[in-house]
């Protein structure tokens, strides 16, 4: 096996492992009901404020912690190199999380993938938190059987997302009423 071909495996590991990670640390830390959990507090005010999210300087310490342990154990097991080159894929993949993340709640989507996120992600946020934790991919949810396919999903007025609602009106924009209605009365507030 070439060093080229190797070392791209172990990043694809890498990059794999991120979403297995993603979907557990969403799954039971997040919504952790046995005592509190920095994790659990930052994600639970994240549910309850939409455009809210964790401090960058919470997340870097985590995400150092989760990575040199990672290069640590898997560089202990399959050589400084490879370890390196898995801990590249799993940071880089956080990475994109992160921002797939927050533009799903930023951003109204472009494109197929950010229509079928937005969707995966908000009946998660909107209607049942224990269903659809993966982010960036549905396969662990498919896998353990939270996977929910919406249809209409109703957001709550108050928790309405800025690319939701027309600024003017307050109502829901038009090109998004196929996948989403506001839900409650009153205007949408728009931060």
């Amino acid at each position: 096996m070439s060093i080229y071909f190797s070392l791209g495996l172990y990043f694809t590991l890498g990059v794999i492992f991120w979403t297995i990670l993603e979907y557990f640390l969403h799954r039971f830390l997040g919504h952790w009901k046995k005592g509190k959990n920095v994790f659990t507090v930052e994600h639970l005010r994240h549910h309850r404020e939409t455009d809210y999210f964790a401090p960058a300087y919470k997340k870097a310490i985590a995400a150092f912690i989760v990575l040199a342990l990672s290069f640590l154990i898997f560089g202990a097991i399959l050589g400084w190199v490879k370890g390196f080159s898995f801990a590249f894929g799993l940071a880089l993949m956080y990475g994109i999380y992160e921002i797939i993340h927050k533009r799903s709640h930023t951003h109204a989507p472009i494109n197929g993938y950010g229509r079928w996120n937005r969707k995966h992600h908000f009946y998660h946020h909107f209607k049942n938190p224990k269903m659809n934790h993966g982010v960036t991919s549905p396969i662990w949810d498919i896998v353990f059987g939270t996977n929910v396919k919406p249809d209409t999903l109703l957001v709550p007025r108050k928790l309405a997302l800025d690319w939701l609602i027309d600024p003017v009106t307050k109502a829901l924009l038009p090109m998004f009423s196929d996948d989403y209605q506001l839900r409650g009365g009153g205007t949408a507030e728009v931060k």
